[in-house]
């Protein structure tokens, strides 16, 4: 911080550890991984090549 510069206090909320159940955890994707997911492809070498 710099001398005789004045900034507002940012409040930040404490929490404690915390567990999710896997469920919700799996809900956490992003919607380019869940588009990704319902395409099947019939080899590795086919999903590589959409994955690059």
């Amino acid at each position: 911080r710099i001398s005789g510069e004045r900034r507002e206090a940012i409040a930040h909320r404490l929490m404690g550890p915390c567990r999710h159940s896997l469920d919700v955890i799996q809900c956490l994707k992003t919607v380019k991984e869940q588009r990704d997911d319902d395409k099947s492809f019939s080899t590795f070498r086919d999903r590589l090549h959409h994955l690059q």
